[in-house]
């Protein structure tokens, strides 16, 4: 028997009553048959939904079945707000997307878990996704350079450019963008934020939505990726 702790990131109907649940460890992406889950009858009706974080019990070697299982956190406040609940399906797309490199999992993991305990809980849910993103990028290899010129290091006189992989002096600037200096600062913020620290500061929705379409066209260019979440999103707040 193999025992471990996840968060259910996707769920595939597998026949009648049955399905298969891509759940995030430590170790990677897993994936548990559990038999008649679909039951009203079944101990793992309301157990085994999607955002869910909890401990398996399996057997089986080459899909692995579900004897057991216990929840650690059900996430109940996302649940209960659709736009929470979009916030938390966008990143979780993103980390399926990424579960097949070599990403650290051992440290994504557990700060997927810090990231959805501060969108269950606080009203500034949105800069925790943000916060996500780009510390997601870093894990990847990908990050934009926001505090220094990505050639000579200069801080003085930057220019944040999707591009050119961030902020750029205008010596070294290879394509003209047009976002704001305040998007880098808020960028920077995010990136270097200790998660164990509360954000408290109020952003205007004008910067919160110039944020948004910048980290769509660093993902767009640099993985060549959009989540579905994205287009739920843009329907419910407009950006």
């Amino acid at each position: 028997m193999e025992s471990f702790q996840g968060i259910f990131l996707k769920q595939i109907p597998f026949k009648e009553s049955s399905k298969i649940m891509h759940i995030y460890t430590d170790e990677g992406l897993k994936s548990v048959l559990i038999h008649g889950a679909k039951r009203l009858k079944s101990p793992f009706l309301a157990s085994s939904d999607v955002l869910n974080e909890v401990i398996c019990h399996t057997s089986g070697k080459d899909l692995l079945t579900l004897v057991d299982l216990s929840i650690v956190e059900h996430y109940d406040h996302i649940r209960e707000d659709v736009i929470k609940t979009t916030f938390a399906q966008h990143i979780c797309e993103l980390v399926l997307h990424v579960a097949d490199s070599s990403i650290d999992h051992k440290r994504l993991k557990p700060f997927l878990s810090k990231v959805l305990q501060r969108i269950n809980t606080t009203d500034q849910a949105v800069l925790y996704v943000y916060m996500f993103e780009l510390k997601l990028l870093y894990l990847l290899g990908l990050q934009p350079s926001l505090k220094q010129c990505l050639i000579c290091q200069s801080s003085k006189d930057l220019t944040l450019s999707v591009l050119d992989g961030g902020a750029r002096c205008e010596t070294h600037l290879a394509h003209k963008e047009t976002w704001s200096e305040e998007l880098r600062q808020l960028a920077s913020v995010l990136y270097y934020h200790d998660i164990t620290n509360d954000i408290t500061w109020t952003i205007d929705e004008g910067l919160i939505s110039e944020c948004r379409r910048f980290l769509d066209r660093y993902y767009e260019v640099y993985l060549n990726y959009r989540t579905k979440s994205r287009n739920v999103w843009m329907g419910l707040l407009g950006y």
